[in-house]
């Protein structure tokens, strides 16, 4: 996702107001009110692209208003209002993600984002001891995965925030037996902005932030409503809506493959996929036969053999979804924040043919 910021402030009211402001008097820091801008906070702030991972990018416009409320909701639901926490974020802010987390979250709670850009698990640890509150660590999957095999003590690190692509349970438990805390999630789109979180360990579904309701259709569709957006958005995500709000996240509606009469997400399958021992990283795709059939093929980085994936698969898919095919690489082509994009999937496909 890429951001294009047209305009974050208004017009700037007159009069003090109740925001303390350090600043600078005869060499010597002294505590003032600073006046305190009068944000148009309907005013279009925010022009967000989404990723590309489900085809072309196109555009969302957001307000100021609509990160305000979505930030307060998150911060609630979390339990991190009030809490003084040094937030590391390995996301960059060109991300919705680390938009939310790295500069609106920061505005609206005592969290303090910390100045530079921590990557190496060395930066994160030091940065992390010798801070002068808690951290809090906003990462995704993909970083994660290199910090929990890194040796050393994460004693400092107060919470971990995780996001932009499937947890799965496995790496959820790696990374409380090496961090010493269990993660949570968030869960959004650009679209949306993120509006439900879970913590993987604890519960397998996911809890809307207090006000958004999620309603399905007929048709199988479900709309968010929230008091963060100012018109209903249709998700792109297949949901199944428990009686107490809560859903589980079966896939993408475009990742939904069908073989043999029967149907399976692809997320599903890369979270499984994901879970078995010697599988770094990997992902399943739809491989047309020379029939014209479609059967699930996978790649695989890491240690696995093609007989531990399928055996590894074998307990959670029906036969059909077992990968005939196995292909293995050192890497995949993932972005800054973890993620593949259709063009370059397509890309490293016809490369690996």
């Amino acid at each position: 996702m890429r951001t294009i910021i047209p305009a974050l402030c208004g017009r700037r009211a007159g009069g003090a107001s109740g925001r303390p402001a350090l600043v600078r008097g005869g060499g010597n820091p002294i505590r003032s009110r600073a006046p305190e801008p009068d944000y148009d906070w309907r005013h279009p702030a925010v022009i967000a692209f989404t990723s590309g991972s489900g085809g072309r990018p196109k555009p969302c416009v957001h307000s100021l208003g609509t990160f305000r409320t979505s930030a307060l909701m998150a911060l609630s639901s979390l339990g991190l209002g009030q809490q003084p926490r040094l937030l590391l974020s390995t996301t960059p802010p060109q991300h919705m993600y680390g938009l939310e987390t790295s500069v609106f979250w920061p505005l609206f709670s005592r969290l303090v984002l910390h100045d530079g850009k921590p990557f190496f698990p060395e930066d994160i640890r030091r940065i992390a001891a010798n801070a002068p509150w808690p951290a809090l660590l906003a990462s995704t999957p993909t970083h994660l995965r290199a910090l929990v095999k890194a040796p050393g003590s994460w004693d400092e690190i107060a919470g971990v925030i995780s996001a932009t692509d499937a947890l799965p349970e496995q790496l959820a438990g790696q990374i409380k037996t090496a961090l010493g805390r269990s993660p949570h999630e968030i869960y959004g789109s650009t679209e949306t902005l993120s509006f439900a979180n879970r913590e993987p360990l604890r519960d397998s579904l996911w809890r809307p932030y207090a006000g958004a309701r999620l309603i399905p259709d007929a048709a199988g569709q479900t709309r968010l409503e929230s008091p963060h957006l100012p018109d209903p958005v249709w998700l792109q995500d297949d949901l199944r809506i428990e009686p107490d709000g809560r859903f589980n996240l079966l896939g993408r509606q475009q990742d939904m493959v069908k073989i043999g009469g029967k149907r399976a997400s692809l997320a599903e399958l890369n979270r499984r996929l994901k879970d078995i021992d010697g599988v770094e990283d990997g992902f399943c795709y739809l491989q047309e036969t020379e029939t014209g059939e479609g059967r699930l093929a996978a790649v695989v980085v890491g240690t696995a053999d093609k007989q531990s994936v399928r055996q590894g698969l074998r307990p959670y898919v029906d036969e059909v979804f077992l990968p005939r095919r196995v292909h293995f690489a050192e890497s995949l082509p993932r972005n800054a924040v973890g993620k593949l994009t259709k063009a370059e999937l397509e890309r490293f496909l016809a490369n690996l043919a």
